[in-house]
């Protein structure tokens, strides 16, 4: 047998299986219009694609004209006299079109060439140029989602494929069907649907708050603070809405001038009026004995919201969260997730910023999903338990100083450390992810680990370095308070930074004594930054907006500090020794802090501290006296007095020019960008005095 014929006959039909393809069965028109793979059934039937779309299936258009490049011959000046000279030929004629489609031929028949289900899938492509977005109106006089206890319906968010399993309409207005939808969206690539679902209040009618709302100023007026409720408004207006700008504030202003005026019933938001005089509590010392029933009536009314979920519903959950102090860590974990199946089923997922609603509603979407995002995150972080949201499950981008309230009352600083925040929040998701989840590759190697955390280290520097003057530590000793959640970011920043140098630490191997001596004294560095960063407070800041974590951030450092001493034993003692100082000048600086404000943050800081020395008491006897400076005295409290200077000036301390990561350069790792140490944090050490007692590092 001839090579080539034996070559010729595996690749031939029998090799592969199916016909070789004939030139004679040429595409409809739709088809070849649109540059489809026509495919029939049969000559007698219409192709796929047009039986699909219902439209006829014809043979009319003629042969696509060849038109010839001109050519010009050398030395003419003229194109060829051929071209063109068949463009005045007839066409030749076409079939006619085919007859109607013939019944469907039966399922038992094996022997029918039919297409598959994923043939026709395949056959019908929708052209995307006939999917035009439709720009965003610009109009604000759109109706909002947000329903009060009088309407007989809720909004409920519906994405696009499973709405198509309730109707087959994409518009309320035509067809008939019993399914009342909202399209919400100006862009038809990205629905957005909301079926109104009739107002099923289970467990009894719909409340509206006013009972609890007169039973908290039954309350008030029995502490000697009758008829001062506006003062409480006022106080979270300007000390919390600014950092945590998770209502509008020129609406709530409205709502509460108009309470009991309004002419419908449950346009008031009393629940959320109630817990803002519950909320105010920990900025005034003297309303705290009132601290434990006003949120017990707060509680009590959160039922009655989730029983027909609107914004205010989230507002009133989220005001919860953010309020301290934080006594009740599981309750908090399972209202985080109560608030989530709520935000979800009102579509505050999904980025609002072409839908069809008020321009309020719009900006007060995006505040809320991202002020319930932080603490989605950072309960995660410090909780250990697992994140509830996965970046894949939302698309909200991160709220701009457009977004803030026109208000000129509140400074943009304010907003801007909301915004911040957020972007914080994304980088802390990536620890989260790395670190924190069940499924982490724990098996990894310590040089592995230790390059992620040099990526993050790096994000946190780009964002240190991006963050605008008024958010980042300061240099000098400030004279004035800064404007309301600026301070609490700052923490939130710095406990992010502790957080990234304890995982370090536990990446680096006891038997690498050079590397793990040089981590140690980084570790102590950062430590004795946040000292500095609290000693420079003043008692300004102590009454802003500090959120729920600000006090485990704090007991973090505490943590840092003992774990730094514990590991420096029998490395470098005198490295321990100065942990034990920078620890007593923690306290003491807590203590004065107390002292001046009755800061709250204080408290907690000591208590947790004092439990972590304890436990450290056999491996660290001299910490051991620290336990009592920690014991807070209540009544020794002077609202209104300077602190007292700390104990110990010891700041110089480690602080030599090398590069901070010199100890990875045995890791293969590469050197991690500037500014990790040396620039993100950057506290000021030209008022301290340099420590000199019992030798040094230097």
């Amino acid at each position: 047998m001839d090579l080539a014929a034996s070559s010729a006959s595996l690749v031939g039909p029998a090799a592969t299986g199916r016909a070789r393809r004939s030139r004679k069965d040429r595409p409809c028109d739709a088809c070849r219009k649109n540059k489809h793979s026509c495919i029939r059934p049969s000559k007698e039937q219409p192709c796929v694609s047009c039986a699909a779309r219902e439209r006829p299936c014809t043979f009319e258009m003629g042969p696509t004209k060849r038109v010839r490049k001109e050519t010009v011959k050398e030395g003419s000046e003229g194109p060829s006299s051929n071209v063109g000279a068949n463009t005045s030929a007839a066409p030749p004629a076409f079939p006619a079109p085919l007859p109607p489609p013939a019944p469907p031929r039966s399922f038992n028949n094996s022997n029918a060439a039919e297409p598959s289900v994923f043939q026709l899938l395949r056959s019908i492509r929708l052209n995307a140029d006939e999917l035009d977005s439709v720009p965003f109106d610009g109009q604000d006089d759109h109706p909002t989602l947000d329903n009060d206890l009088t309407s007989p319906s809720e909004s409920h968010f519906f994405a696009s494929n499973s709405i198509s399993d309730l109707t087959l309409t994409s518009d309320q207005r035509s067809g008939s069907t019993d399914v009342a939808f909202r399209q919400v969206s100006t862009d038809h690539r990205r629905p957005a649907f909301f079926i109104r679902h009739p107002a099923r209040v289970y467990g009894g009618e719909a409340r509206d708050g006013k009972g609890f709302w007169e039973r908290a100023e039954g309350i008030l007026t029995s502490g000697g603070w009758a008829g001062k409720e506006a003062d409480l408004v006022d106080v979270f207006l300007n000390k919390t809405l600014p950092a945590y700008p998770i209502m509008s504030s020129t609406r709530l202003k409205a709502a509460f001038a108009e309470r009991g005026v309004q002419s419908g019933e449950g346009s008031t938001p009393y629940a959320v009026l109630t817990a803002i005089l519950a909320h105010t509590t920990t900025y005034l010392p003297t309303l705290r004995p009132h601290h434990k029933p006003l949120w017990n009536l707060v509680l009590d009314s959160m039922e009655d919201e989730y029983r027909q979920p609107r914004l205010q519903t989230l507002q009133l959950a989220l005001l919860v969260l953010s309020s301290r102090p934080t006594l009740n860590s599981g309750q908090n974990s399972i209202g985080i997730a109560r608030a989530i199946g709520a935000a979800q089923l009102l579509g505050l997922h999904m980025d609002p910023s072409e839908w069809k609603l008020p321009a309020w509603e719009k900006s007060i979407r995006k505040r809320l999903w991202w002020g319930l995002l932080i603490h989605d995150k950072f309960r995660a972080l410090l909780c250990g338990r697992p994140s509830n949201l996965h970046s894949s499950n939302y698309n909200v981008p991160i709220p701009t100083l457009s977004d803030g309230d026109n208000d000129s009352n509140q400074s943009p600083e304010s907003m801007q450390s909301f915004i911040s925040l957020c972007r914080l929040t994304k980088i802390l998701d990536t620890i989260l992810t790395e670190f924190y989840t069940v499924q982490v590759n724990l098996s990894q190697s310590p040089t592995s680990r230790l390059h992620t955390l040099e990526a993050i280290s790096a994000d946190l520097d780009l964002f240190a370095q991006s963050l605008p003057l008024a958010l980042r530590l300061p240099t000098t000793p400030p004279l004035i308070a800064s404007p309301t959640g600026v301070r609490s970011f700052q923490l939130m920043h710095l406990g992010i930074q502790i957080i990234v140098m304890r995982l370090t630490l536990e990446c680096i191997e006891s038997t690498s004594q050079w590397q793990l001596v040089t981590a140690l004294r980084a570790a102590y560095k950062l430590s004795l930054t946040v000292v500095e960063w609290c000693e420079s407070l003043l008692p300004g800041d102590l009454d802003t907006f500090w959120t729920p974590y600000s006090a485990a951030h704090l007991s973090n450092t505490s943590a840092l500090v003992l774990r730094t001493a514990i590991r420096s034993t029998g490395l470098d003692e005198t490295l321990r020794a100065s942990c034990k100082l920078l620890l007593s000048r923690f306290i003491n600086t807590l203590q004065a802090h107390y002292s001046s404000t009755a800061w709250d943050v204080s408290t907690a800081t000591l208590d947790r501290t004092a439990n972590l020395v304890k436990s450290a008491e056999e491996v660290l006897p001299e910490m051991k006296e620290l336990i009592e400076v920690c014991k807070v005295d209540e009544g020794a409290a002077a609202y209104g007095s300077t602190p007292s200077p700390p104990q110990f000036n010891m700041s110089d301390i480690l602080l030599d020019n090398s590069d901070p990561y010199w100890w990875m350069s045995g890791t293969g790792m590469s050197t991690v960008p500037n500014g990790f140490f040396n620039g993100t944090f950057t506290p000021d050490f030209t008022s301290y005095e340099t420590y000199s007692g019992g030798g040094g590092f230097l």
